[in-house]
């Protein structure tokens, strides 16, 4: 959201004074006025087309208008950010993971690797879904991305995860997962602060 003129002119203002007495940067009130701007970015045009396209069809429906002038509104084309743990992260992350106060969100970000599932899968998953006799995991369609169920091989370090974690519960319920992986592992420990 972009700050008030006035309020942009006090600051550069300021930073003017400060300048003179030799306290600031020379290009710190151009820096001020620049950052102050929204960048505009496809995925801003697109938003702000996508708004100005339900104002105006709401408009017509209401028979304030008779025509919608954006009827042939193009998005633009959207580059999604894709990062990737460095070699240090990932050297870190499990020291991170062993010295956690809250183990269920540690087990919880070690299965998603381990099983490339998505964090949501992972936390409503019940430990009736798992079989470590034949080391599947059935994901039934209400939990998956795709909305189809999934039969996925487990790897042994995974049935040990799971096992060890249906007997760190003297009584666990029959969707024992869900109880014991329902919690947010962001919110509820500081794992992904220690790894970083």
């Amino acid at each position: 959201m972009e700050e008030p003129s006035g309020a942009r002119d006090f600051i550069c203002e300021r930073q003017q004074a400060a300048q003179r007495s030799g306290r600031w940067a020379t290009s710190s009130c151009k820096k001020a006025k620049r950052r102050s701007k929204p960048k505009s970015t496809p995925s801003r045009a697109n938003r702000l087309g996508e708004i100005l396209q339900k104002m105006f069809n709401l408009s017509v429906q209401w028979k304030i208008r008779i025509d919608n002038p954006t009827q042939g509104f193009h998005k633009r084309t959207e580059n999604a950010c894709v990062r990737f743990l460095s070699f240090n992260e990932i050297n870190r992350l499990p020291k991170a993971l062993e010295n956690s106060k809250d183990k269920r969100g540690a087990d919880v970000i070690r299965l998603c690797p381990l099983t490339g599932s998505h964090l949501c899968e992972v936390r409503f998953t019940h430990f009736a879904q798992f079989n470590l006799e034949l080391l599947t995991w059935f994901k039934p369609a209400t939990y998956t991305k795709q909305k189809r169920s999934h039969r996925l091989p487990i790897s042994p370090e995974v049935a040990d995860l799971v096992a060890r974690r249906h007997l760190s519960y003297q009584n666990p319920a029959p969707g024992g997962f869900r109880e014991t992986f329902q919690t947010n592992p962001f919110m509820k420990c500081d794992v992904i602060g220690k790894a970083s």
